[in-house]
């Protein structure tokens, strides 16, 4: 005879309970996220993580970070292979996948915590998710790179409950550089666990071998992906220029909401009271005598201040599409690690605790709706085009349709306000597109160098701003479609067609 769950959930301890049912209300919420926004909302970005799913899920590899440029890396669309495997599109594949990585090492130390007996740490680590922003939950469903690092790093963080584990702190050692390498906001994350690691075990040989030999292993990764693209320059299209300056840092005391807001849990408003914490959490554990967890988190404030100092920290905005809080995405996860120090105390008036994150969940819920209104009207002014998802499907299905119907070879796209999600979105949308290429920014390099000298009888060329039918022969306008063109019959190599047409070809060889 079946059990019911209600008398399943009465024989287990009330520690399970309560764990469960905090792990529901997280689940429960992120549900309501992507629904709403990770399934409804897109941008350009991200259209160039939906290829990459796709190139994956083929076993195309093409280039070790992000295509066209040496930093960042498709981790999010490496994971998202099974989900799209099983049928889901490149945009829910992609947002569940983020979503989970970013509450990964939530899970990971409440787990941790849990085994170990420690169940209002456990508890408390899985409760701060629910105490973040809005926004944060927001942020971390987009499939951008922003948690890639941090989600690469955590997993090093098992040392914290084996410190005296040879391989626990290989791992640390890896994953921390590992996770650099991927994405560098995760050193927010693991240099004071570091510095932690060491006072517990700078007296002992283990530490440092097994910590050094962690990091030489990933260094060697690092430096052959360097190395690969020192090899091949012209892969890295897409760069920024990075600089350190400490006058960059006294300015923004004044404006330090605007980097902490979205990542301090409780304080929504005031985000710069997540340093204070940190300081007063210092200062309290020095005065217990626990001097390892003091500096731990004295380090913090001291080191995130220290970013500011970082011209790539400020180039942001107020949107969520291109928050300054990506940068410090580690600090919640940083709350986490100190919510693992907590004392092995819990009652039945567990219920009590329980009852905070519920309230700001409920919360949440309630302002969801008018939280993504608000963030729609911000991204006027950001380098990346926010979109509908079924916009971009529309659009996608459209020219999936003009090039069945005028038996398309090749899709150049010249000029348009879409070219990022016509040219690297809609081929992961629609399988059967013909190839599409970006003569003047396209981040497939190989692309340019595969149909350099190949040649397409029937091209489709997309520009929004030449009329190319008045200025060449050879091309056609497509009824009804003002910036489609159409050249037919062709029999020249595409970099001469390119050439003839006047089109800007970066360089690729």
């Amino acid at each position: 005879m079946s059990r019911s769950p209600l008398n399943i959930l009465n024989d287990m301890p009330f520690q399970a309970v309560a764990f469960l049912c905090v792990l529901f209300l997280n689940a429960f919420f992120q549900f309501i996220v992507l629904r709403d926004f990770g399934f409804v909302f897109t941008d350009t970005d991200q259209s160039i993580m939906w290829l990459g799913l796709k190139d994956y899920a083929n076993c195309d590899f093409h280039e070790p970070r992000m295509y066209g440029q040496a930093y960042n890396t498709m981790l999010e669309s490496f994971l998202a292979v099974p989900l799209f495997k099983l049928g889901f599109i490149p945009q829910k594949a992609l947002a569940i996948t983020t979503s989970w990585m970013a509450f990964f090492p939530f899970l990971l130390l409440s787990m941790l915590s849990y085994r170990r007996k420690r169940f209002l740490a456990a508890i408390v680590i899985l409760s701060i998710p629910l105490l973040l922003p809005i926004r944060y939950a927001m942020l971390t469903s987009l499939p951008r790179g922003f948690v890639s690092g941090i989600f690469v790093a955590s997993f090093g963080l098992i040392a914290l409950y084996y410190e005296r584990s040879r391989m626990a702190l290989a791992v640390f050692g890896f994953c921390s550089v590992l996770g650099f390498s991927v994405n560098p906001n995760s050193v927010i994350l693991t240099l004071p666990v570091l510095v932690f690691l060491f006072l517990r075990g700078y007296d002992s040989g283990v530490f440092y071998a097994s910590v050094g030999l962690g990091a030489l292993l990933a260094t060697i990764i690092h430096l052959g992906v360097a190395y690969w693209y020192l090899k091949h320059p012209y892969y890295a299209l897409h760069g920024f220029d990075l600089y350190y300056s400490p006058s960059l840092i006294l300015p923004r005391f004044q404006d330090m909401d605007m980097y902490f807001n979205d990542v301090t849990p409780v304080f929504w408003k005031t985000g710069f009271l997540s340093l204070v914490v940190f300081v007063i959490g210092a200062m309290y554990a020095a005065w217990k005598r626990e001097f390892s967890l003091a500096v731990f988190l004295a380090v913090i404030p001291v080191l995130v201040l220290l970013t500011l100092g970082l011209n790539k920290v400020h180039d942001a905005s107020d949107s969520i599409f291109f928050s300054y809080s990506r940068m410090y995405l580690a600090l919640p996860v940083l709350f986490a690690v100190w919510a693992s120090f907590l004392p092995d105390r819990l009652s039945r008036n567990i219920i009590l605790l329980m009852l905070v994150p519920f309230a700001f969940t409920l919360q949440k819920i309630t302002l969801f709706r008018s939280t993504v209104d608000t963030e729609l009207k911000r991204v006027h002014h950001i380098p990346v085009r926010v979109e509908r998802m079924k916009t971009i499907e529309t659009e996608c299905a459209n020219l999936a349709r003009l090039c069945d119907e005028y038996s398309i070879d090749l899709i150049i796209v010249s000029n348009h306000y879409s070219y990022d999600f016509l040219t690297y979105g809609c081929p992961a949308l629609h399988s059967d597109l013909p190839n599409t290429l970006r003569p003047v920014y396209e981040r497939r390099t190989w692309r340019l160098i595969e149909d350099a000298e190949k040649v397409y009888g029937r091209i489709l060329v997309i520009d929004d701003n030449r009329k190319l039918d008045l200025e060449f022969p050879f091309v056609s306008q497509l009824p009804g479609h003002g910036y489609f063109y159409l050249i037919e019959d062709n029999d020249v190599a595409t970099i001469t067609l390119l050439d003839l047409m006047e089109m800007e070809v970066r360089a690729f060889r």
